[in-house]
């Protein structure tokens, strides 16, 4: 019923013709404007004209450089165009005629900047000649009736430069040239602002031709179809309806208009007209009392005859006696009589103010979550950077107390101080990913790895906290596996780094065994199953069910022996269900334990050859070993205090900046083979730093780049992408240890010597790991020759396999840093990024050596 009375009301209210308003006149001539160009490619005609007439004078980069742009915006003009034929709704009419704008000024400028280099690079007549060229094309550009501005912009830079190159060469010819040029361009704005005055008003007379055509055929199907339409709907509305006569005069209603106010059709006949019904209806009470009316009885009638009179007037709402709400609306027909439309809209209104209290509670309740989000987010980068900062203090400080001389007592403390820094860190880190993934910010990256050097590499890291257990650890990684593979290669060695602590916290005697496994996949994708068993302590049912709940471990008594935050296993499970996967547990008190992590991957063709897992592939910056010099920024003085120590140990000069300004001061008085910079400082930050050094270097071609990596506390997902983009080379975070600063460094291509007591080994090494045990250490050292001089062999095995030779490699320069070799897995490392067999023989030098220092004397 809705339909029909929409339809009854357009039928009865066509409106008149009126003149074409600008927004219908703008949308013609840009469809005109974009549509109507197909002779643009004609122009590229004129690089031959001014290779024929210069080719012999001019350069050749003065007509490639020009003619290159002038390509660029007809390709521009082509594919704009295009875009407006295939869907013109893509932008509106100014966006459309903007873009156009900004294509014509670089037309504009491809010209001009060819008349500027002939002319100056040519003879005379040649000069001429381009510049006669160029002020016929400039009078002939497509649309220039339809869009004064790009026409305006166009003919403006074209002329002008043209007009400035005439008067820069000067002469009898050249320089009345150039001012006629000038007289010739305001020529050409005059005439065309004329001319597109005409053109709107001929695109004004088509659009009020069209009107007039649709206006004559609508009011002839009206003129058929009104009184059929009339006849058949009132009838079945849903709404009253009231039909009068021009005079007032009643002639039907329709039985929902009796419902509405209880006035049958012999009721109505004692009620003729317009006024008799107002009054009736008013003395009944339905527009309230007597009393309450405005201008009385006759005043209230009088105001209802005149809206009647007036008819076509926006529809108005009423409250009945009865509590409804009612829109009335009057219209007046063809031949003068007045409809009226009486519309219950209780219901609707009751709707609206329920959806409208909906909406507001909606948006009350969006507005807090989106608060409550940024402010979890902003409480996780300053937690980050909070407690990140001062444990670069307490994990830099204890490393480089390490390498002093201590006593026996003194270096167990120090030992102490760092294991727990390591473990409290473990804890901030675990809690911060925690929060990221509660408040939906924790993202996974896709970077290609090698499946088998990341586990290796996980493996190696967490040995000698195995070992120090005295329990033994497997590695199976199951054939048919593949091994080059797209994934969050550090969030998947996190999760192996959760299981296999996790098992070694848990197991006091007997082994450790990783098992890796595709289950499923296709030639895109696989499925593969990590499991980690260990023959540790064991869970019972219920102990299982509270496994994978956040801060909760297996008892409260498990909590007061093994200790732990409860966090490791709940962030497993949450990151293989980004992952796609699931995590699952087999398990019985008193006989261990097997957890499995089921993740999906994708396949890579290949993997990049860096010493770092997970990591995407860098350029290496060709810079001096020699005399090398790096300049630290930070406004934290613990921090700098820890870089001094550590850069001593790597014997690389190094100077200091407390803040951007002083930075940059000291990087513009003298070259840097390297600058770390912290993000966050006053006055200049690591951003503005990065940003405003990379601009010096771009307009002073003559200085070398400078590497820059930043070194910040923040450790959220963000921070790496930010810093990249302001130009920075990379991204380390606090607190930095030794070995990952050697790394970072080493990456530069600088050369870093070796730390220690000047031997092939540095004893201190395993020995602060262990607490000073001569027994364990000697072991551990014994192993690391074992597998040392295997890996040596297979090394020598692979040099026709460039891929297994760096695995091997890799692995070698982990098992000799954690042995105290440095300069053994320095060399290991060369050999991994260049997968070179020519580095293979300083190698085996080296490897002698350390041989000869941990033989039986």
């Amino acid at each position: 019923m809705d339909d029909i009375r929409v339809t009854v009301t357009t039928l009865v209210s066509t409106p008149e013709s009126r003149p074409p308003d600008d927004d219908r006149i703008e949308r013609a001539m840009t469809d005109a404007l974009m549509t109507g160009n197909n002779l643009r490619l004609l122009a590229l005609a004129i690089w031959g004209l001014f290779w024929m007439a210069c080719g012999d004078s001019a350069p050749w980069w003065a007509f490639a450089v020009p003619a290159a742009l002038h390509i660029s915006s007809m390709m521009a003009f082509i594919r704009l165009e295009r875009i407006y034929r295939r869907a013109p709704d893509t932008y509106e009419t100014e966006g459309w005629r903007w873009r156009y704008i900004v294509l014509a000024g670089v037309t504009g400028l491809s010209y001009g900047l060819a008349g500027l280099l002939l002319v100056i690079h040519s003879a005379t007549a040649p000069g001429i000649f381009v510049a006669s060229i160029l002020c016929a094309i400039t009078a002939l550009p497509p649309g220039r009736t339809y869009e004064p501005r790009s026409y305006t912009l166009l003919v403006c830079i074209c002329l002008l430069m043209l007009s400035a190159g005439l008067l820069w060469v000067g002469g009898p010819v050249s320089r009345p040239a150039g001012i006629g040029v000038l007289l010739y361009l305001v020529a050409l704005l005059l005439q065309n602002t004329v001319q597109h005055r005409l053109q709107r008003k001929q695109v004004a007379l088509a659009i009020d031709h069209e009107d007039l055509a649709r206006l004559h055929a609508r009011r002839e199907k009206e003129a058929q179809q009104a009184r059929a339409v009339l006849e058949a709907v009132f009838d079945n509305m849903s709404d009253g309806v009231l039909l009068y006569e021009a005079d007032g005069r009643w002639v039907y209603q329709n039985p929902a208009m009796a419902r509405l106010h209880s006035m049958s059709n012999s009721f109505m006949a004692t009620l003729p007209t317009f006024a008799d019904i107002i009054r009736y209806r008013a003395r009944r009470g339905d527009y309230g009392p007597l009393d309450r009316l405005p201008g009385g009885l006759d005043g209230w009638v009088a105001t209802r005859v005149a809206r009647f009179e007036a008819a076509n007037e926006p529809p108005q709402r009423r409250r009945t006696i009865t509590g409804r709400t009612v829109e009335v609306t009057y219209r007046r027909l063809t031949d003068g009589r007045v409809l009226t439309i009486h519309r219950d809209l209780t219901d609707i209104v009751e709707r609206e103010e329920k959806l409208q209290l909906a909406r507001a509670e909606s948006e009350r309740a969006r507005d807090e979550a989106e608060a409550a989000n940024q402010a979890k987010s902003t409480f996780l980068a300053t937690m980050s950077h909070e407690m990140r900062t001062p444990m670069n203090g307490v994990v830099g400080t204890a490393e480089l107390l390490e390498r002093e001389p201590l006593n026996e007592r003194q270096k167990r403390l120090v030992g102490t101080v760092r294991r727990s820094a390591t473990a409290l860190l473990r804890i901030i880190d675990d809690v911060l990913d925690f929060s990221k993934i509660e408040a939906g910010r924790m993202e996974l990256e896709e970077a290609p790895f090698s499946l088998r050097a990341l586990v290796g590499s996980a493996i190696e890291t967490l040995s000698v906290q195995v070992e120090k257990k005295g329990l033994a650890l497997h590695t199976t990684i199951e054939s048919g596996t593949p091994d080059a593979l797209l994934a969050d290669a550090t969030r998947l060695r996190q999760i192996l780094f959760n299981l296999i602590g996790n098992a070694a916290k848990f197991t006091d005697v007997g082994r450790i065994a990783v098992r890796v496994r595709a289950v499923d996949g296709d030639e895109r994708a696989v499925t593969l199953a990590l499991s980690v068993s260990d023959t540790g302590i064991g869970m019972d049912r219920r102990q299982q069910e509270r496994l994978f709940k956040p801060f909760s471990q297996a008892d409260s008594s498990t909590t007061r022996r093994y200790g732990g935050t409860g966090l490791g296993l709940s962030i497993v499970r949450r990151l293989a269900e980004l992952m796609g996967g699931t995590v699952t547990v087999e398990s019985r008190p008193g006989e261990g334990s097997t957890f499995t992590v089921t993740l999906k991957v994708r396949r890579a063709s290949d993997v990049p050859g860096e010493a770092s897992v997970g990591e995407p592939a860098k350029e290496h910056l060709p810079l001096a070993a020699a005399g090398a010099r790096v300049l630290a920024v930070d406004d934290n003085d613990v921090n700098l205090e820890v870089l001094i120590g550590q850069f001593e140990i790597l014997g690389l000069a190094l100077d200091t900046a407390s803040n951007g300004i002083e930075a940059l001061t000291r990087w513009r008085s003298q070259p840097y083979a390297l600058l770390l910079t912290d993000i966050h400082m006053p006055d200049m930050d690591g951003f503005e730093l990065t940003r405003q050094i990379r601009a010096e270097e771009g307009v002073n071609p003559d200085r070398p780049r400078t590497p820059i990596l930043a070194l910040t506390a923040n450790a959220l997902k963000g921070e790496a992408e930010r810093c990249l983009a302001a130009g920075m080379d990379g991204y380390l975070t606090k607190p930095l240890t030794l070995e990952r600063l050697r790394d970072a460094v080493a990456r530069q291509a600088i050369a870093v010597p070796s730390a220690g007591n000047g031997g092939a080994v540095d004893r201190s090494v395993v020995s602060g790991m262990f607490g000073d045990n001569p027994a364990t250490v000697e072991r551990v050292l014994e192993r690391f020759r074992t597998a040392g001089a295997r890996l040596l062999d297979e090394i020598d095995k692979a040099t026709n396999d460039p891929a297994r030779l760096a695995e091997l490699a890799h692995q070698l320069k982990g098992a000799a840093r954690s042995a105290g070799a440095a300069r053994l897995a320095d060399m290991a490392e060369v050999l991994e990024r260049s997968r070179e067999p020519r580095d293979l023989e300083a190698l085996r030098l080296e490897w002698r050596k350390v041989m000869a220092e941990l033989s039986p004397a």
